[in-house]
């Protein structure tokens, strides 16, 4: 029986040591908000990731990420399969009231931050149209302002230049 709960300890340690820092609150709750002071809304990988579905379940790893830390998915698989997951992970205590309520009060801060509350759908999701500047002059000149590299023409006479 000893042999055996050992075992059982140290297979659990071992999955906590490779648990990928999404499902991980160790990294989330333990080193991003309370060593490093992070109050920001933590949003999760894709969860379709092979990193965080090789390591349980779905049904067990969506309400983990939530109590690992995070507070909002990259998106969802079947939007109704997985809000059902999260409420079992709720009533089975994966999820504690505080977390619940810690995790909604980040979400609702952004939205309101961002005036979400006052816009219209057509303001805050785009038009099909609109996603046509994808990968256009214009959006390429856009992307490498906001990332601080020079604009692609640019970039590429530097690398010939030296």
């Amino acid at each position: 029986i000893k042999s055996s709960a050992a075992s059982d300890v140290y297979k659990r340690q071992e999955l906590e040591d490779t648990l990928p820092a999404t499902l991980s609150k160790e990294l989330i709750d333990g080193l991003l908000k309370e060593k490093l002071g992070f109050n920001g809304m933590v949003v999760t990988d894709a969860s379709h990731m092979v990193g965080m579905t090789s390591v349980m379940k779905r049904s067990k790893m969506l309400p983990t990420a939530i109590a690992a830390g995070c507070d909002m998915f990259l998106f969802f698989n079947d939007p109704e399969e997985d809000f059902s997951y999260m409420m079992e992970g709720y009533r089975s205590g994966i999820i504690t009231e505080e977390r619940l309520e810690d995790a909604l009060r980040r979400i609702l801060g952004i939205k309101a931050y961002l005036g979400l509350h006052k816009k219209n759908k057509k303001e805050i999701v785009p038009l099909k149209e609109g996603l046509n500047v994808i990968g256009s002059p214009e959006f390429k000149e856009i992307a490498a302002e906001a990332s601080d590299m020079p604009p692609p023409a640019a970039a590429a006479s530097f690398l010939f230049h030296y």
